[in-house]
């Protein structure tokens, strides 16, 4: 069960740091 969480709890952080990546690469397009 714990293993399971640190798992989900990695995945949601590389989510989110793609996701800001992107919305970044976004942004320095737009300017």
């Amino acid at each position: 069960m714990r293993f399971n969480m640190e798992t989900r709890l990695k995945s949601m952080a590389e989510t989110n740091i793609s996701y800001t990546r992107t919305r970044i690469g976004d942004t320095e397009a737009a300017c």
